[in-house]
């Protein structure tokens, strides 16, 4: 358990500094890099530190990218002057607020404002009719489903030439309805007999998954009084 004491080392910083930080517009790094070079300088009673960008990396935890960026927005925001001194440079906390170039952070600056756009009946974009809506949905290809049992359902109704007009939507949703009530082989055999059955005198009429699945027990009844070929499976549904 961490139990830090103030005798142990403690930076000195007037309450005019402090109060001008957490008022003004600063990021998390830049925030960062002041501390740290706040305890680097005035933690050991110095005026500047000479930073090392690979030190700070280390202490900080921040890429070196991110380092180098603060570093020169800080300089530009005037939070910290270089002193030149040949080839190293040190930096020191300008204490002079007044010189410092960031905005105050207001109150309520982070609450959520919305913006209501005036009504203009000129822009109004018409609605979508159902039967527009309905024959655009008819010429999408039915999607492929995450569920690998279903994809194979669809791709041996496209095989046997069964219809899959429609919703694309409401032909997965029905043949995955048709799955969870018969398993796989049973709604095989139900598109065979869909197909089978297809224009014959008084045949149900079914142009998709959606059809078959409500239909399906007058299928089975036509089915098995006009003796089709998969008569003996199509019973067992």
């Amino acid at each position: 358990m961490a139990n830090p004491q103030a005798e142990n080392g403690h930076t000195d910083i007037n309450h005019e500094n402090m109060e001008a930080l957490y008022k003004s517009e600063l990021s998390g790094s830049e925030f960062r890099i002041i501390l740290y070079l706040l305890r680097k300088s005035w933690g050991w009673h110095k005026p500047d530190f000479r930073m090392i960008t690979g030190k700070i990396v280390t202490e900080t935890k921040l890429s070196k990218k991110t380092v180098c960026e603060s570093v020169n927005r800080l300089v530009t925001k005037r939070l910290l002057i270089i002193d030149k001194n040949g080839r190293d440079n040190t930096y020191r906390f300008n204490k002079d607020f007044e010189q410092w170039k960031v905005t105050e952070r207001l109150l309520g600056s982070y609450r959520k404002v919305t913006t209501k756009l005036p009504k203009s009946n000129s822009d109004k974009v018409p609605k979508e009719t159902n039967k527009e809506r309905l024959k655009k949905d008819t010429n999408v290809s039915v999607k492929k489903a995450p569920n690998p049992e279903l994809n194979e359902l669809l791709d041996f109704a496209t095989s046997k030439m069964f219809p899959l007009q429609g919703t694309t939507r409401g032909n997965r949703f029905s043949a995955w309805n048709l799955l969870k009530k018969f398993g796989l082989e049973k709604s095989k055999w139900l598109v065979l007999a869909s197909v089978e059955c297809r224009g014959k005198p008084y045949s149900p009429t079914i142009s998709d998954f959606t059809a078959l699945y409500k239909k399906v027990g007058d299928l089975v009844n036509y089915y098995q009084k006009n003796g089709g070929k998969n008569e003996s499976r199509i019973g067992e549904i």
